[in-house]
């Protein structure tokens, strides 16, 4: 192990234990992913590698990794802290902010190792109630003394928020995005009452789509209306209860928890036109949208939130891919090059659409058979000639020729390129595609 870089002597963002406390119970600054990132780093014992987090944790490495630099990007904005700077590009670093860091190079990871007042801090809150796997999310986070009925009732508490206020915020984009329309649908379809896991296998999307995007929500309400939250109980548990009514399904209380909509809310969204809103996941067996109207938007806007690059960077990036048909992303290992990339292509295109952008890795092993075309054996004793994904995409883009399509290469520089691309090495080029340019295969 390297030592950890900065050292305190070069750098330390200048934060004292009683500043992290006052941000950490800050929602707008630490929210509910950052606090899970900082729980899961402290149960690691303070120092991991993204990918260390992901494998056993849950959650991808970009929801460490850019998790890490958005909340040292609000940090900035809330301190003014100093900056460590890169001497490479001449811009600064964000995540010295929270962390120190130094290479693994036993399994060529870079390691992040909590900076020691931010340790100190959080080792004096109380993180019970934040989940520590992300696929206990739902029942770590969630707990009542007695939910065999609906919880809490309207004699307990209520957030006061009429049928008028209801409709002014899911007409708000801010407040209601298309994931939080998206979970509205489905649960009144499912009747109005439903836990994640149904949701989940009726209609698609991962369980803690629902979760979190129920929390997610539920903070940005509190923050419009101000309404009041139950006096007691774990923090996500009164957010969630801004929005609905929860119990157990059986007196055992076992099992997932049943969340109902709030009656006013139901209300309300019983009465607005949500017919442009997805209901299922749009994906067919080839993994192809259905229909692009109901398929989630994607702007430049949500890139620029979701990958920490700047506006300008940006620009530059799409005009590249444009004019020359490609480009490579390098970094180390972990850094999210993968997750930019499959952004990138929905910025342009301007939908998240699935079925239009393919990936494949590439390995020592990896042949011009298997990315192309080539023989393989069949259960005959003979030879069939397969397709492979490069060739089927390429004819699933040349039949939809209006729109665009992203073919992504993850580990690129680990496959031997003469020996994968053959005839079509030249091809890469943008300037170099077309019939003008057809190799004639001997």
């Amino acid at each position: 192990m390297a030592d950890w870089w900065p050292s305190e002597e070069e750098y330390t963002p200048g934060i004292n234990k009683q500043k992290w406390l006052e941000m950490l119970k800050n929602t707008e600054i630490f929210d509910l992913d950052s606090l899970a990132i900082m729980k899961r780093m402290l149960d690691y014992g303070g120092s991991a590698a993204c990918k260390e987090l992901s494998q056993k944790y849950g959650k991808t490495v970009a929801f460490y990794n850019f998790g890490s630099v958005k909340l040292a990007k609000r940090i900035l904005k809330e301190t003014n802290c100093s900056l460590f700077p890169n001497e490479k590009t001449g811009k600064s670093r964000l995540w010295p902010i929270l962390y120190q860091g130094a290479d693994k190079k036993t399994d060529n990871l870079f390691i992040w190792r909590l900076r020691n007042e931010l340790w100190e801090a959080l080792e004096e809150m109380d993180l019970s109630n934040i989940p520590l796997y992300s696929e206990l999310a739902e029942e770590s986070s969630i707990e009542a003394d007695d939910l065999t009925e609906w919880w809490p009732s309207e004699e307990e508490y209520t957030p006061d928020i009429d049928k008028q206020k209801w409709l002014e915020m899911l007409r708000n984009p801010d407040i209601f995005n298309l994931d939080s329309l998206v979970i509205m649908k489905r649960i009144l379809d499912y009747g109005g009452a439903a836990t994640c896991k149904q949701l989940s296998q009726k209609y698609g999307e991962h369980d803690a789509f629902y979760y979190y995007g129920s929390v997610n929500l539920g903070i940005r309400i509190h923050k419009e209306t101000n309404c009041s939250v139950l006096s007691k109980g774990k923090e996500a548990k009164k957010i969630l209860s801004i929005l609905y009514q929860s119990k157990y399904p059986d007196k055992k209380r076992s099992g997932f928890l049943i969340w109902k909509l709030r009656s006013d809310l139901k209300k309300t969204l019983e009465a607005i036109d949500l017919s442009n809103i997805p209901l299922y996941s749009q994906k067919d067996a080839n993994g192809t949208s259905e229909n692009d109207d109901l398929l989630p938007l994607y702007t430049e806007a949500n890139f620029l939130e979701d990958v920490f690059i700047s506006k300008e960077s940006y620009n530059t990036l799409k005009k590249l891919l444009e004019r020359k048909k490609n480009v490579i992303l390098t970094g180390p290992p972990g850094v999210g090059k993968t997750y930019a990339a499959k952004r990138l292509a929905f910025s342009i295109m301007g939908l998240k659409d699935e079925g239009r952008v393919k990936m494949v890795q590439f390995h020592q092993s990896y042949s011009y058979e298997d990315f192309v075309m080539g023989y393989r054996p069949n259960a005959k004793g003979g030879f069939d000639l397969v397709e492979g994904p490069f060739y089927q995409f390429c004819k699933q883009a040349a039949d939809d020729a209006d729109r665009q399509y992203f073919f992504i290469i993850d580990e690129i520089n680990r496959g031997n390129l003469s020996k994968i691309f053959g005839e079509l090495l030249m091809l890469i080029e943008g300037d170099k595609r077309g019939r003008s340019f057809s190799i004639d295969l001997l």
